[in-house]
């Protein structure tokens, strides 16, 4: 009678392990698809912000009244504070 406990006892803490074995399984299996969801939202993400950046070039570039202003006056690429000091002009309707 005491062996056949014990053989039960055994039986329950072995099934106990399996249990505890598939759970971490699951565990990490979560936890790798919810890392690859991420990586996947990421990078979506990042070819979004690259898609959209030809287009805002490509808009900046379309205008050839600013193009020719821009070969004119290329202090405008090169000096922040004359870029500032006429942004700060054009909103304070100086001009």
């Amino acid at each position: 009678m005491k062996l056949v406990i014990m053989k039960k006892v055994a039986e329950a803490q072995s099934a106990l392990s399996q249990v505890a074995i598939e759970k971490e399984r699951i565990r990490l299996q979560t936890a790798k698809a919810k890392r690859e969801d991420q990586q996947r939202q990421y990078e979506a993400e990042q070819q979004q912000q690259r898609q959209q950046q030809p287009q805002q070039q490509q808009r900046q570039a379309a205008d050839p009244k600013l193009e020719k202003w821009l070969s004119k006056n290329d202090w405008f690429e090169k000096d922040n504070v004359m870029k500032a000091d006429g942004y700060s002009h054009t909103q304070s309707n100086c001009w």
